[in-house]
């Protein structure tokens, strides 16, 4: 997996700064800017729970917005372990042009488990993800409802809560 230099510290510099753009309330600027120079000292943290989740804290332990922040060779990744969970809610119409199967042999693919689908779809399943991704965007895999992809400093950036 591809990491832009500097990693997790960079990362928390390109969410500050995002969050700055966007005027988002619950820093004081003069917060901002030393969160911007010394983002470890501030109030953006690692999530224990996922990687590549950073939470920022607004005050108070329930006061926070979670983020992902991606390379964008991590976000595919990301979209792709989701669409691989999510394979048997896609129409068989859409998912039998990824099988050796003729279309009239859709209906095979009805009712079966994502596991069950990934072996039958699993030569093309990059191709499949690119798709899915274009059409869908990788807001729909890696974001919460309604929430659109950022990008700041060469990051892709995601409200997940």
């Amino acid at each position: 997996m591809h990491v832009l230099e500097g990693g997790i510290e960079k990362k928390k510099r390109a969410l500050a700064r995002l969050l700055k753009r966007l005027g988002r309330k619950g820093l004081e600027p003069d917060a901002l800017e030393l969160l911007i120079d010394e983002p470890s000292t501030d109030r953006i943290f690692e999530s224990s729970f996922r990687k590549n989740d950073l939470v920022f804290y607004k005050g108070g332990k329930d006061h926070y917005e979670e983020y992902f922040v991606f390379t964008p060779e991590e976000a595919f990744e990301f979209a792709s372990a989701e669409a691989k969970e999510l394979l048997n809610t896609f129409k068989p119409e859409f998912l039998i042009k990824y099988t050796k199967f003729s279309p009239e042999l859709k209906e095979l693919l009805k009712g079966k488990s994502s596991p069950q689908i990934f072996q039958v779809v699993k030569d093309r399943f990059k191709e499949l993800c690119e798709d899915l991704i274009a059409e869908k965007r990788l807001a729909f895999f890696c974001a919460r409802k309604g929430e659109k992809q950022q990008e700041q400093d060469g990051f892709l950036i995601f409200r997940i809560n």
